[in-house]
């Protein structure tokens, strides 16, 4: 009975017919192409070449592989509703969670504004109190004075009432005492007044809002493919972003080229230099400054296509170079020990060159004097152009491990980040800066890009597997007019070149990109 029930249920749908309202005719065929119910007429004006058929030879074809779709559907596709469904019903809690994490770092981040605040009002209170203390001080000492010199003006004009008859000579010594007390040429008074005031400092919003920060929704971020390039089918040792169309590159025999968006090379960089014949290059001839491993020095690439000597480095081995308006960070390591089994003997840290005063400072170690900052100092940049913009450090531990290094540019420990989570194996290779000081670094293992905010913390993946592979080299080419787009340069373990548009979500603050090339793994 089921089954003629179901019967009839689907015959009494099929004797059901359809009117074509167009040309009044029977609706029998279906254009699987367009998913649309036709009449014969229909199929000649605009369906003649598409995959059309009768509506009973469509349900028959569909019906064949009906149930074995539902079964599919009811084992896999309503599990994976139902996981979803679960996911959803779960993350508003979360997002709750999330949000009161958030207020409560604001709170915090507040509250140490507020003590550094008080901190610092303390700190003029008592510079007032000190300021009383002294001035009355002061005025005591010169009370005293007054007082004394009173009592002896007393004293000198009792003693000439009572002493009429002493001798000329006494009266006329006595009396030029007292002339001399009574004139005497008293205090500057006025310097003993409280004289400290307060000056009301500016209180700009502006500077209160970026003291604060502000919550910035990681999803405005937004990264567009514009186009690439196959280069080479080797890994891609370095790059460097010099516009939105241009960039140097680095293949596998460390030598540099010149590149545009189709791939071209336009200058092949050559080397026209010994150490004792150095010519002069310009700021404005200067294209790039780039490490040489093999020679242990620092080499300048011009604009004309050749490569000077800059200066050595010996003995330690330059890795990476880095350049703001600011300052030259290079990373440098001893040529005696392993890669990664460090001795005592070991050399690994990063040098710090303020370029108008050639002032040089080297991280080594953290504040303990003892403890190591870098086992490998790889890629690092600068993440602003401020003097005390923090100093990001690629840091190699292994052959497939490594961190990013967050120091300030003091060169203290500020954070360390060591991927995403503990069941991911992280391995960079190189990191960026956005104008927002937000921290670009790329993960070579699982293919994926992530962004991280000034701290080091994750925010999000900015490019996953399907959209990178194997990311080797990244530069970011950040323009100084705010109507510019800024654009992520990403170089591929397969020599593939991808350049993205990067929309941060505030664009009222740039900053120029530095330099960021080293060698190649």
């Amino acid at each position: 009975m089921a089954t003629k029930e179901e019967g009839n249920v689907l015959q009494t749908l099929q004797e059901h017919t359809e009117i074509c309202e167009r040309h009044e005719m029977t609706i029998d065929l279906t254009c699987d192409d367009c998913e649309e119910f036709l009449c014969s007429e229909c199929i000649k004006e605009g369906h003649r070449d598409h995959d059309w058929k009768t509506i009973s030879t469509a349900a028959t074809l569909k019906i064949r592989g009906l149930f074995q779709s539902m079964l599919k559907i009811e084992k896999e596709d309503i599990q994976l509703l139902d996981e979803k469904i679960h996911k959803l019903s779960t993350e508003m809690e979360n997002n709750k969670i999330l949000c009161e994490t958030e207020v409560l770092n604001l709170k915090i981040h507040c509250d140490k504004i507020v003590d550094k605040v008080d901190e610092i009002k303390e700190q003029e209170v008592q510079r007032m109190k000190d300021n009383l203390n002294s001035k009355n001080t002061e005025v005591r000492n010169a009370l005293s004075r007054l007082e004394f010199r009173k009592k002896n003006i007393l004293m000198l004009v009792q003693t000439l009432k009572e002493n009429k008859n002493m001798s000329d000579f006494n009266m006329l010594k006595m009396y030029w005492k007292l002339s001399r007390d009574v004139c005497s040429k008293d205090d500057d008074y006025e310097r003993l007044f409280y004289s400290l005031q307060h000056e009301t400092g500016n209180i700009n919003e502006n500077q209160l809002e970026m003291m604060i920060g502000g919550a910035i929704d990681t999803n405005d971020i937004t990264v567009t493919e514009v186009y690439s390039f196959q280069w080479t089918d080797k890994p891609i040792g370095a790059l460097h972003a010099i516009d939105s169309k241009t960039c140097l590159m680095q293949n596998n025999e460390e030598s540099y080229c010149q590149v545009n968006k189709k791939g071209v090379t336009k200058i092949q960089f050559e080397a026209s230099f010994n150490e004792r014949n150095v010519p002069k290059i310009h700021d404005d001839q200067l294209l790039a400054i780039v490490p040489d491993s093999q020679k242990k020095s620092v080499n300048f690439l011009s604009e004309s296509g050749l490569v000077y000597f800059g200066f050595s480095t010996d003995p330690m081995e330059i890795v990476g170079v880095c350049l703001t308006d600011i300052s030259l960070l290079v990373t440098l390591k001893d040529t005696d020990s392993d890669l990664y089994q460090l001795n005592t003997l070991s050399r690994r840290l990063v040098r710090y060159i303020v370029r108008r005063s050639n002032v040089i400072k080297d991280f080594e170690y953290q504040e303990d004097g003892r403890t190591r900052l870098f086992t490998l100092p790889w890629r690092l940049t600068q993440n602003g152009t401020s003097d005390n913009a923090d100093i990001c450090v690629v840091n190699l531990t292994s052959s497939s491990t490594g961190e990013i290094v967050i120091l300030s540019y003091s060169g203290s420990l500020k954070s360390v980040y060591r991927g995403h989570s503990e069941r991911e194996q992280f391995y960079p290779t190189d990191v960026v800066c956005d104008p927002q000081f937000n921290i670009i670094v790329n993960n070579v293992l699982n293919s994926n890009v992530y962004l991280l905010n000034p701290n080091g913390k994750f925010l999000r993946y900015l490019l996953k597997e399907d959209q990178v592979n194997q990311p080797m080299a990244m530069s970011l080419n950040v323009s100084r007019w705010l109507t510019d787009s800024t654009f992520l340069w990403i170089g591929d373990k397969q020599g593939l070149v991808k350049v993205y548009e990067y929309s941060p979500p505030d664009l009222e603050e740039r900053k120029s990109s530095s330099v960021n090339v080293c060698p190649l793994l």
